[in-house]
């Protein structure tokens, strides 16, 4: 069963890199990471229960806030793809996908890295005749992911993506259906079949870095105008304190 609800990920990378920036392993602020020691700290010294405690009260409020905004305000305003000669994947999976996808009529758009994001990598697959762009990235702080895309005219878009969510909230004019990770032919389908039937933009080999592009500067022009708020951050802080306690029992 496909979970759907409105979701930032036209393009799932920025999230993903947001993600990182929000677990330390990205942009995120020297005060965030002072932050996120002091709550560690009560984690080790009161426990998981007073820990959920301080995280809804007014101070650890505020402090969460500011972990995310440090870590939106670290984020560019725009992405630019930069085509690659070659195609160095390091998982095996993503050439797998890319191969399904041209059996069911995908064509290939190109890999690209993904400037100024290091590390990460995107081959664009394009089905014209669907109106759909399938999106196969490659994270160096995570498992390779797909997501695919189809944009409207009248300026919504629906996505179908298998990476995890962040818990950041999400521009009204973005819907998602979530799904596990699985056979990209099986995925595509389940996307072209549940998606919302609605004029469509058309997509092209020439278009498609464009919209990509513009894809991940509208969400991040939204994201920047929107104040993070303490919920959307406490599940991420939680995860946080949990694998690092993990890390200290296992030394």
């Amino acid at each position: 069963m496909l979970l759907k609800f409105n979701d930032p990920r036209y393009l799932v990378s920025w999230p993903v890199y947001l993600q990182s920036s929000l677990n330390l392993g990205g942009t995120a602020t020297m005060k965030a990471i002072l932050i996120l020691g002091a709550l560690l700290f009560f984690w080790k010294l009161f426990g998981k229960k007073l820990l959920s405690f301080f995280l809804l009260r007014g101070v650890s409020r505020a402090a969460l806030s500011k972990i995310g905004e440090a870590a939106v305000s670290g984020q560019p305003d725009s992405v630019s793809l930069h085509r690659l000669s070659s195609e160095p994947w390091k998982d095996n999976t993503v050439p797998t996908m890319i191969s399904e996808l041209k059996m069911i009529g995908f064509m290939d758009a190109g890999t690209y890295s993904v400037n100024p994001m290091p590390g990460v990598k995107v081959c664009l697959m394009v089905s014209s005749k669907d109106s759909a762009v399938a999106n196969l990235f490659e994270h160096p702080k995570a498992s390779p992911w797909i997501e695919f895309v189809t944009r409207y005219q009248d300026g919504t878009n629906a996505t179908l993506a298998t990476s995890p969510s962040t818990g950041l909230a999400r521009p009204s004019w973005l819907t998602t259906m979530r799904a596990p990770k699985g056979s990209a032919r099986d995925l595509a389908q389940t996307f072209l079949s549940d998606r919302p039937f609605k004029a469509m933009k058309t997509v092209t080999l020439d278009n498609a870095v464009q919209g990509f592009e513009e894809g991940y500067a509208r969400y991040m022009s939204w994201r920047k105008e929107t104040k993070v708020k303490p919920e959307e951050v406490a599940p991420t802080v939680k995860r946080w304190a949990y694998e690092r306690e993990a890390e200290l029992v296992s030394r």
